[in-house]
């Protein structure tokens, strides 16, 4: 069974974009990954275990006969 995580990284980004204390740079990144993570739990497609990096999402793209 794998362990439960001590700390939920979501709240701690949700905390770090929220914080006006911290550097703007922190602040930014804090919203793009949550902002990534939230495209990753709303794709309609079920999870085929497929990497999510962007090369293996393009390669996937191409072989379902897509153009980009």
């Amino acid at each position: 069974m794998p362990r439960k995580p001590k700390f939920d990284p979501i709240a701690t980004l949700r905390a770090i974009a929220a914080d006006n204390q911290a550097g703007s740079t922190a602040r930014v990144q804090a919203c793009k990954a949550l902002i990534q993570f939230e495209r990753d739990a709303d794709e309609d497609e079920p999870d085929n275990g497929a990497p999510k990096d962007v090369v293996t999402q393009r390669a996937l793209r191409l072989l379902k006969g897509g153009k980009s």
